[in-house]
């Protein structure tokens, strides 16, 4: 993330997203470069006030962090300041978008984004129309970097990323002279919700230190994945309650991804879980120290517990990549030897 203390210059209301609950805001920034600014205050439907998600910025910048040292294709993220001169300037960002002084996340805005997507993930999937769910493959299946599908999923899987895999809003398609490039986007809901302080999931209490927290008997198996079945049902529990459970595995999107990854030449995941297996305690540590103070919501504990889950969930993303395989989530799989670097090898057939 650039250092420098940024400040917004412009709002483009003409070109503001409206994709997702926290209805982002295109900006110029005081650098020249147009951002997708991010609000963690957010009102769902079917509450009366907005709700603060106060570790949805943290979570945004870590896994972005993250994808990029996985090389992971996504946009570069900085934090823009609003203070009482920028609010004073644009009327609009407190009344219409909601914003108030504090510092917010923001990525870059990347050109040539193609606009059809979502359109046709609507029709695929609210309207269960077999032909839009046909063309979302094609458009898939003519990418340019299939090689980071594997990447993608990787991190998901490591960072506990339900959301992409049911919302085809988490991922873009950069069109460039040589056709289309799939790009990763939106990690506010990475392990498994946005927020850090305690909150009400199902009737029940779920503290997000408990969450992360893998060693701990008392949590609640389901949620938290201590073992590769029980992150397959974690994952499965969240598509379900989406409706997609039973026809798309871990959700639409996941299926869709999952159908480009070749397992013809080598096992197409052995770099990427290599990759995060060599994720260090000290690469951790210094991801979460750079990230803003104004975004660590839980102070000391909080940065704790993230660095310990991701110390401890990177050793079970080979073995929950082998249960997958043995559970017939990857559709281009036919059975044979799965080789791992430093000599590790299964035979699932």
């Amino acid at each position: 993330m650039d250092g420098e203390e940024l400040y917004i210059d412009m709002i483009h209301e003409e070109e503001s997203p409206k994709q997702g609950c926290s209805k982002p805001v295109t900006v110029t920034a005081s650098n020249g470069k147009q951002y997708i600014l991010k609000n963690n205050m957010v009102k769902y439907p079917d509450e009366d006030s907005a709700t603060d998600q106060d570790a949805e910025f943290f979570q945004e910048a870590l896994v972005s962090e993250i994808a990029t040292k996985l090389d992971v294709p996504t946009p570069n993220y900085v934090a823009i300041t609003i203070d009482s001169e920028t609010l004073a300037s644009f009327p609009n960002l407190r009344w219409k978008y909601q914003f108030s002084i504090g510092k917010y996340f923001a990525t870059e805005k990347l050109p040539n984004i193609g606009n059809d997507l979502l359109s046709i993930w609507n029709l695929a999937i609210t309207n269960n129309q077999p032909y839009a769910i046909r063309g979302w493959h094609k458009i898939l299946s003519n990418i340019i970097n299939k090689n980071v599908i594997p990447s993608i999923l990787c991190l998901d899987f490591y960072t506990l990323n339900f959301d992409r895999f049911t919302n085809a809003g988490n991922i873009l398609f950069q069109y460039q002279a040589n056709g289309k490039w799939i790009v990763s986007i939106d990690y506010g809901m990475c392990f498994s919700n946005p927020y850090w302080k305690p909150i009400t999931i199902n009737s029940n209490l779920c503290k997000k230190s408990d969450l992360l927290n893998i060693n701990n008997p008392s949590v609640n198996p389901q949620i938290c994945q201590s073992y590769p079945a029980n992150m397959m049902l974690w994952f499965l529990n969240a598509s379900a309650q989406h409706g997609q459970r039973s026809k798309w595995k871990y959700g639409f999107v996941f299926d869709s991804l999952q159908r480009e990854i070749s397992f013809n030449d080598q096992n197409p995941f052995n770099d990427v879980v290599t990759n995060i297996e060599t994720i260090s305690d000290l690469d951790l540590v210094n991801i979460i120290g750079s990230i803003p103070s104004e975004w660590v919501s839980g102070g000391n504990a909080q940065k704790e517990a993230y660095t310990g889950f991701l110390n401890r969930q990177k050793g079970l993303i080979k073995p929950f990549i082998e249960y997958n395989i043995t559970q017939n989530m990857f559709t281009n799989y036919k059975g044979g030897q799965i080789e791992w670097h430093r000599g590790k090898n299964i035979n699932t057939q």
